[in-house]
């Protein structure tokens, strides 16, 4: 997984901009890198990664509009029980080592991608504790559909686009 997920730099256009979510930029490079991942756990469609990720866009887009930022001190958290997963060799590990073999990527390295991963979750996760209390959405996914249903976005690639027509 991770050999195909590197190799994908070698694709022209990987790191093209193929979709804005009120102007937070997707990329060929991070819908292929979620297609590969999504599917490494059974088939997924296109369709359903690239909704993900668009969903994902809109409720950080939300987030940004209302100045919500996650803790830093529970980002690092999260990022301390990784490292100590990889320390003491936690059973599951062996797919995420993996994956680090075909990156040709050390556990280091991994942690700092995991900083803005886990800035982006830990931010949903503060937007969805400040409506909370409003009692207007049952739960988290009812409210990042409505926030996905109502965000402005652009396709810019015609494969993506038809994918939504």
């Amino acid at each position: 997984m991770g050999a195909r997920i590197k190799a994908l730099s070698d694709i022209p256009g990987i790191d093209d901009i193929v979709i804005l979510v009120e102007g937070i930029s997707i990329t060929r490079r991070e819908i292929e890198t979620q297609s590969i991942l999504d599917n490494s756990y059974g088939a997924v469609l296109l369709k359903e990664t690239v909704d993900d990720i668009i969903r994902e866009k809109a409720v950080q887009a939300e987030a940004v509009l209302l100045g919500i930022e996650p803790s830093q001190d529970n980002i690092n958290s999260y990022l301390e029980q990784i490292r100590l997963g990889f320390e003491n060799d936690v059973t599951g590990n062996e797919l995420l080592l993996s994956y680090l073999e075909g990156m040709e990527m050390t556990v280091e390295e991994y942690l700092e991608t995991m900083d803005k991963v886990a800035y982006v979750m830990f931010q949903g996760g503060a937007l969805w504790a400040s409506i909370e209390s409003l009692q207007t959405y049952k739960t988290y996914e009812e409210y990042a559909n409505d926030l996905m249903s109502k965000a402005k976005v652009e396709i810019f690639d015609p494969e993506i686009k038809s994918l939504f027509e």
